[in-house]
């Protein structure tokens, strides 16, 4: 089956399915996340709430947390998020957004990693993708941007996290070549 096939495959089996999915994210890449869930079908569920996360992972199928930005209590509210996703057995997917810029959002990434285990890492970037394969033991999924993979100074280590990801996508077929 080709890619597109299936692509259009999960598309179709995401709208049957209708999944609310929550995210904690940052306001940067909000409406992207919003807008990408519903385009394919899904639902976005905001919040970075301490005090609703057992609540909302109940209510949704999947949890995603972004690490980029990380915010006064946003931090308890990932973990609280990430424990529930494991006591229910919901997909939890993390995006490391930022390891690696300060020893706080590093230490955070590693941290959620190492306690919850995420199913999925999902990295924006090739330096962040390259840290995040470092770790071996969840798969990790890289999208390539441009810069990652067109500045001299970084494409070496954008070609290691391309080799060591379970699965690369890049936003463009120019950036594949």
């Amino acid at each position: 089956m080709s890619r597109c096939a299936d692509f259009e495959r999960d598309c179709r089996s995401i709208r049957e399915q209708a999944p609310l999915i929550l995210n904690i994210t940052n306001y940067v890449a909000m409406d992207l996340i919003a807008n990408s869930l519903l385009a394919v079908g899904a639902s976005p569920l905001m919040s970075s709430e301490p005090r609703e996360m057992a609540d909302l992972v109940r209510l949704c199928r999947a949890v995603v947390i972004n690490t980029g930005c990380i915010e006064t209590g946003q931090l308890e509210a990932m973990n609280l998020a990430a424990a529930t996703a494991r006591t229910l057995g919901r997909p939890l997917v993390l995006d490391p957004a930022g390891a690696g810029a300060s020893g706080f959002r590093t230490q955070a990434a590693l941290e959620l990693v190492a306690e919850y285990r995420p199913d999925i890492i999902h990295a924006h970037y090739g330096l962040s993708g390259l840290l995040a394969c470092l770790q071996r033991t969840v798969p990790v999924v890289t999208t390539f941007h441009g810069s990652d993979v067109n500045e001299k100074s970084v494409r070496p280590f954008s070609l290691f996290a391309h080799l060591l990801s379970q699965h690369s996508i890049f936003i463009s077929k120019k950036l594949a070549n």
